[in-house]
């Protein structure tokens, strides 16, 4: 019987669902680098391992809560990048400045010193974009911008996908 219930545990991740600050993650994913996108078995956007990671492992700062909706925010942007590196109809580019906007918001709004941020960034972009392709793609990406004219906005809760104003 032990060994039964062992090997259902082993075989049967899904069924035993682990949720983090009411934050359902999705089963760790067997093979998450076999493909450009990865795998998004709850299918909101972001790769599972990188979801993972978020609520996991991510490094936080101050307000780790928030700290996680923009990681998340980001990521989903980021996956974007993948999906669209030609960027049609400019969606990629709002949903990385929308994420951006949160995060000046965020640091803004709870006078957070800006220099941690680049490390931040610089890790969830290396969980991100952590295999050849998916950097490459994202090269491309950022490529495709060359001679566009861009316009800084302060950065404003009204940006953020979820209301950090209302979190901890």
């Amino acid at each position: 019987m032990k060994r039964f219930i062992v090997t259902l545990l082993f075989l049967c991740p899904a069924l035993f669902a682990e949720t983090i600050n009411g934050h359902e993650l999705p089963p760790e994913p067997q093979n998450p680098n076999a493909t450009l996108l990865g795998v998004d078995k709850n299918n909101n956007g972001v790769r599972d391992e990188v979801e993972r990671w978020i609520y996991k492992e991510m490094p936080t700062y101050h307000h780790p809560e928030i700290e996680r909706v923009i990681a998340f925010q980001y990521a989903k942007a980021f996956q974007m990048t993948l999906k669209d590196p030609n960027n049609i109809n400019n969606d990629v580019l709002r949903s990385i400045d929308r994420a951006g906007y949160c995060l000046d918001y965020y640091i803004d709004s709870r006078n957070i010193p800006f220099t941690y941020w680049k490390e931040y960034k610089a890790k969830l972009k290396d969980k991100q974009f952590n295999t050849k392709e998916r950097l490459e793609t994202y090269f491309d990406f950022n490529y495709g911008l060359k001679g566009q004219v861009f316009t800084l906005k302060d950065g404003s809760s009204d940006q953020c996908d979820i209301n950090i104003d209302q979190l901890p």
